[in-house]
């Protein structure tokens, strides 16, 4: 276990930092976390076009039908 003046040390120093203070604003994470959405929602719908551009025309019911139950279609 730690002294409790290595323990305050510890706990004041990063306090001061530009990167300790930019890590801890919630601004930051809400637009990473945003981003990562929107990131993965363009990801999904770029693959289900691909996919549906890709395959032969028997299949496109199929397909359709398998993203009706997953709920992006339905």
């Amino acid at each position: 276990m730690l002294p409790s003046s290595t323990l305050q040390l510890a706990t004041e120093e990063p306090a001061n930092s530009l990167i300790y203070t930019i890590l801890h604003t919630p601004t930051l994470w809400s637009i990473l976390a945003m981003t990562s959405i929107v990131a993965l929602l363009v990801l999904w719908e770029e693959t289900i076009h691909n996919i549906r551009s890709s395959t032969p025309k028997a299949i496109v019911p199929v397909i359709d039908s398998m993203l009706a139950e997953v709920g992006g279609l339905g």
